[in-house]
């Protein structure tokens, strides 16, 4: 849920309403590619529409995106959620930045 997380200063995000920048890498020392996906209740169709369609992020890859436009990747109370998903029985590491803004 992007509207639970923190801001640097400990400040709860509930008015972000979209992302400008999204990005997240994957350790190296994965075992396995991530999938990010729109989570199945409430999830982030912005990026990808349906909770079945996702972006794979292959170990030591980083995937960004980013697009100031004003509205493009929106964030709402019921389109709010992505799903970080491991493809590798052992444990995943990766590391996530979202710069977002309210209206």
């Amino acid at each position: 849920d992007m509207r639970a997380l923190e801001d640097g200063q400990g400040n709860v995000l509930t008015t972000l309403t979209e992302v400008v920048v999204f990005a997240i890498k994957a350790a190296a020392a994965n075992g396995g590619a991530l999938r990010v996906k729109p989570s199945a209740s409430s999830g982030w169709a912005a990026l990808l529409s349906g909770s079945s369609n996702y972006l794979i992020v292959q170990p030591g890859a980083t995937l960004i995106l980013v697009c100031p436009a004003d509205g493009k990747y929106a964030v709402g109370s019921s389109t709010k959620s992505i799903n970080v998903e491991n493809t590798d029985a052992s444990a995943a590491s990766y590391e996530l930045l979202i710069v977002g803004r309210s209206a």
